[in-house]
């Protein structure tokens, strides 16, 4: 007899999140964007292609082509430079929080920097 061991908090949260953000990354796809492809599905917010592709491939599922959340008001983040600076913005992308994973160990800090600097930018 085989005993399975329990999954953690964030095996669990993993396995939830998968197929949304599988959804979410498809709906992006085939989203309208500018002639430069440097919007988001749904009219998001403008910015470097390289960065906007960032945020499809790791935080849309959780925050929305339009930044404005997908998992409750915590996840709304289209005005996060007015709330966080450049600083504060890059070590919540880093080390996570709330319930937000850490994502240090996914992105590098050009990445990381990248994302952080844009998103200052959205007040």
């Amino acid at each position: 007899m085989s005993i399975m061991p329990k999954k953690s908090f964030a095996a669990k949260a993993a396995a939830f999140l998968a197929p949304v953000a599988l959804a979410a990354v498809v709906a992006a796809c085939g989203g309208t964007g500018g002639a430069s492809g440097d919007r988001p599905a749904r009219g998001g917010p403008d910015g470097p292609a390289e960065t906007l592709e960032l945020y499809r491939s790791n935080c849309i599922a959780c925050h929305a082509p339009d930044l404005t959340g997908n998992m409750g008001p915590s996840t709304d983040i289209s005005q996060v430079g007015a709330r966080l600076d450049r600083d504060e913005i890059r070590r919540r992308i880093a080390e996570g929080g709330d319930i937000m994973p850490a994502f240090a160990d996914r992105l590098d800090d050009a990445e990381i920097d990248a994302l952080a600097g844009w998103l200052a930018e959205q007040r």
